[in-house]
C-alpha cells in the first residue's frame, strides 16, 4: 500500500511539475545558477543583522539536513532501480532545483518572524494570507521531520551498527543521547558543531570517491556513456527505461537536496544576513554541493566499481579499492551524514511543532526519540516510501505557493 502511494505521487506528472516550475523560476531570476562569478560575489557581500548565525553556519546546518543517507544509499537505490541513466536525471533535478531553492529561501528570509523563524509557513501566511494552507504545510513539515529526517536516518545508522555486532536497541539509545546533546540546545549550539563537522566530512568523502575514480579511470568513459545512454538511448526509450530512470533520478534527487520541499529554509532564515537575495544564493551552493558534487561522485564511484545497490553500495565501492579499511571509512561517513541529518531535522521538527502550537519541548523530544527507536528497529524498505510520500506532499504545497508568489521574483536584488 505504502509503495503504491509513493509510486502514484512520484509519477510522470510530478517530475514534469518539478522540472517546469524550476525552469520558470530559473528564467524569472535571471538564470542565476549559470552565473558563478555573480554568485560568489553576492554570497560574500551584504549587511548583517546583530542577531542570528553566520551565512556559512546557516549553509552548513542546511547541508547537514540534506546530506544524509540519500546521498549514498539513495543514489545506489536510484541506480539499482533506474539504471545509470538515473544519475543524469538527478543532475537535471539539481539544475532545475537550484533556482527553486534560491526562491524559497529568498521568501523565507524576507517574511521571517522576529524570532528568526522563516519557512514556507511564514511566507504562506504573510505573502498569501492563507493561514489554513500554512497550517497544512506545518503539519506536513512536522511529519517529514519524523520520516525523512528520522526514520530513514536512524534505520541506516542501526544497519551499520548491526553489521558491526552492536545491538540495534543500544544503538538507538546512543543516537538519542548524542542527538539531543547536539540539537536540543538551539541553533547557535547546533550550527557551531555542524559547521566544524560537515566541511571535514564532505571533503574527506569527496576525496575518497575521487581516489576510487582515479584508480578505475579506465572504466570512467564507458560509465559516462552508460549514464547518457541510460537517460536517452533507444534501449531506454523502447524498453520503458527512460521513465523509470527519470522517476528514480528525480525522486532521489529531491530526497537528497530537498529543493521544492522548503524545509531547509529554517536554517537559512536563522542567518544574520539581512538581504534575502544574498542569503538565498547560499541555497544554490547547497544544491550544487549536495547533488552535483556528492551524489555525482557517489554514483560514478559505484558504477566504476560495479557495486550500486540499496544498502551496501558505499561500503562495497570503497572495499573494492581500499579493502576492509575502505568499508570502515564508508561506515564512518554514513554515520556522520545520517547523524548530522538527524540533528538538523530535530531542530526543524521543533520549529514546526512550535508553529502548530506546541509549547512543551520535552514532548516533541520524546516523540522524536520514539521514532528513532522505530527507525532503528525497523529493517524495512517502507521507511524510504514513507519519506518519499511526506516529501511529495510537502513539495506539492510549497511548489503551488511558489507559483502563486512568482511576482516576488521582481524584488530579487543582487
Amino acid at each position: 500500500m505504502v509503495k503504491t502511494v509513493s509510486k502514484a505521487l512520484w509519477g510522470p506528472c510530478t517530475t514534469f511539475l518539478i522540472f517546469a516550475i524550476g525552469v520558470i523560476i530559473t528564467a524569472k531570476t535571471g538564470f542565476l545558477p549559470f552565473r558563478p562569478v555573480k554568485l560568489v560575489k553576492t554570497a560574500f557581500g551584504g549587511d548583517r543583522e546583530s542577531k542570528g548565525i553566520s551565512p556559512f553556519r546557516a549553509l552548513m546546518t542546511a547541508l547537514s539536513g540534506c546530506v544524509g543517507v540519500g546521498n549514498i544509499i539513495g543514489v545506489g537505490a536510484a541506480i539499482a532501480v533506474g539504471g545509470p541513466g538515473a544519475l543524469f536525471w538527478m543532475w537535471v533535478s539539481a539544475l532545475s532545483g537550484m533556482s527553486v531553492k534560491f526562491f524559497e529561501i529568498f521568501l523565507a528570509v524576507k517574511y521571517k518572524d522576529k524570532d528568526m523563524t522563516g519557512s514556507p509557513v511564514q511566507y504562506i501566511k504573510k505573502g498569501l494570507d492563507m493561514p489554513l494552507l500554512a497550517t497544512l504545510y506545518a503539519v506536513l513539515g512536522f511529519i517529514s521531520s519524523l520520516s525523512t529526517g528520522n526514520l530513514v536516518q536512524s534505520g541506516a545508522i542501526a544497519d551499520i551498527a548491526g553489521n558491526r555486532g552492536i545491538p540495534r536497541s543500544l544503538c538507538a539509545i546512543i543516537v538519542i543521547l548524542l542527538c539531543f546533546f547536539v540539537a536540543s540546545k538551539g541553533i547557535e549550539h547546533l550550527s557551531g558543531i555542524l559547521s566544524k563537522i560537515m566541511p571535514v566530512a564532505i571533503i574527506a568523502y569527496c576525496a575518497a570517491c575521487i581516489a576510487v575514480l582515479f584508480t578505475c579511470r579506465d572504466k570512467l568513459p564507458q560509465v559516462l556513456s552508460d549514464v547518457f545512454c541510460g537517460a536517452f538511448g533507444t534501449k531506454a526509450i523502447s524498453g520503458g527505461g527512460l521513465g523509470i530512470a527519470l522517476k528514480a533520478g528525480f525522486s532521489r534527487g529531491v530526497f537528497s537536496n530537498e529543493a521544492g520541499v522548503g524545509t531547509s529554509c529554517l536554517s537559512h532564515a536563522s542567518s544574520s544576513q539581512s538581504n534575502p537575495s544574498k542569503q538565498a544564493v547560499w541555497g544554490i551552493f547547497e544544491v550544487f554541493t549536495d547533488t552535483i558534487l556528492i551524489c555525482t561522485l557517489s554514483g560514478l564511484a559505484m558504477l566504476v566499481t560495479d557495486t550500486s545497490g540499496y544498502t551496501l553500495a558505499c561500503g562495497d565501492m570503497f572495499y573494492a579499492i581500499f579493502g576492509s579499511g575502505g568499508r570502515l571509512f564508508a561506515d564512518v561517513m554514513l554515520l556522520i551524514f545520517a547523524f548530522s541529518t538527524l540533528c538538523a531535522w530535530c531542530f526543524y521538527g521543533q520549529k514546526f511543532y512550535n508553529m502548530l502550537g506546541g509549547k512543551t519541548k520535552t514532548l516533541y523530544l520524546a516523540l522524536f526519540a520514539l521514532f528513532i527507536f522505530v527507525g532503528a528497529l525497523s529493517k524495512n524498505e517502507n521507511l524510504w516510501y514513507f519519506a518519499d510520500i511526506s516529501n511529495a506532499l510537502a513539495m506539492f504545497v510549497n511548489l503551488t505557493v511558489l507559483v502563486l508568489l512568482l511576482p516576488e521574483t521582481k524584488k530579487v536584488t543582487l
